[in-house]
């Protein structure tokens, strides 16, 4: 299994309507091979009042798809997002940097060389 979240989550977290979020996600200019590795359609049962429910599209994303996904997104919640990350890869590039020639080209797989970024509900980094 992967990790993914959800077309709906990203439109409740981010203060935007979810048909919103499913145009932007259909016109992102992305290439086919990303889209189809990072988004996939799916159906989710949804309540509109009165304990009724209708079938409504949504998307499982990938953390590669919502980083490019919300990359285009404005506003305070999307800025704070962004300079999270780009604080994280600085630290990560510093700490590359820190490294002693031979470490930074060692060829053995999962040296250590990778960042995994998480951020709570809130936007902040984990």
């Amino acid at each position: 299994g992967r990790l993914v979240t959800t077309s709906q989550a990203v439109a409740d977290y981010f203060d935007k309507q979810h048909k919103h979020v499913l145009a932007k996600i259909d016109t992102l200019d992305c290439s086919p091979e990303f889209t189809s590795a990072n988004f996939s359609a799916d159906v989710q049962t949804v309540e509109i009042g009165n304990g009724a429910e209708r079938e409504s599209r949504c998307y499982l994303i990938t953390k590669d798809g919502f980083m490019f996904l919300v990359m285009g997104f404005t506003g305070k919640k999307a800025a704070r997002l962004k300079e999270a990350y780009i604080e994280k890869f600085n630290a990560m590039e510093e700490e590359l940097h820190k490294r002693p020639p031979a470490a930074q080209n060692s060829p053995a797989p999962n040296n250590g060389c990778a960042l995994l970024i998480h951020f709570d509900k809130h936007g902040q980094v984990e």
